[in-house]
């Protein structure tokens, strides 16, 4: 069972190194250093009049481990909050060993949850690009929960190479 939590300037060392190892899925395509993200952090994160909510997202240690506190398994988030509009964008970055094993969508389920439930939005929209590893996660959660609403054609440049990007929204459903 995983959940949401404060992010700690603690767990920016292991953000960074995440998200610069899934550079291509990143809508900034480029590498950032700790002080980039500490800055992030002060920022937006740590500001609660920021268009941003960020979680961390962890898990219990089990019995078997050597750590001492809980995991940092990733962190996800509703960035570019219009508040006006009801609607934000999901941000999601699971650490890279812990792929594949239900934590995206766990996550996932319990973003939206706090989207809906305690921000009061009406839409949560994305865009997931063909480069990026992720795109088959994105393509069943949003058959299955989502609407595509549209696509770009050559809306990423990574590795030499346009890729198209695919849009969607996920409605409150209550």
């Amino acid at each position: 069972m995983i959940y949401l939590d404060a992010l700690t300037r603690e767990d920016m060392p292991k953000i960074v190194e995440w998200r610069n190892q899934n550079i291509e899925g990143a809508r900034t395509p480029y590498l950032l250093n700790i002080d980039m993200q500490i800055d992030f952090y002060e920022q937006e994160i740590c500001n609660r009049d920021s268009k941003h909510r960020y979680w961390a997202v962890r898990r219990p240690i089990g019995e078997w481990e050597e750590e001492t506190g809980p995991v940092l398994l990733g962190l996800s988030g509703i960035t570019n909050i219009e508040w006006e509009n009801s609607r934000g964008e999901i941000a999601l970055l699971i650490d890279p060993s812990q792929r594949g094993k239900g934590y995206g969508k766990q996550a996932l389920n319990l973003t939206l949850d706090q989207a809906f439930n305690s921000l009061n939005l009406m839409n949560i929209y994305g865009e997931v690009y063909e480069c990026n590893d992720s795109m088959g996660f994105w393509e069943k959660y949003v058959a299955a929960y989502g609407e595509y609403t549209g696509f770009t054609k050559g809306a990423k440049w990574w590795n030499g190479k346009y890729f198209d990007g695919w849009c969607f929204n996920i409605r409150r459903t209550a």
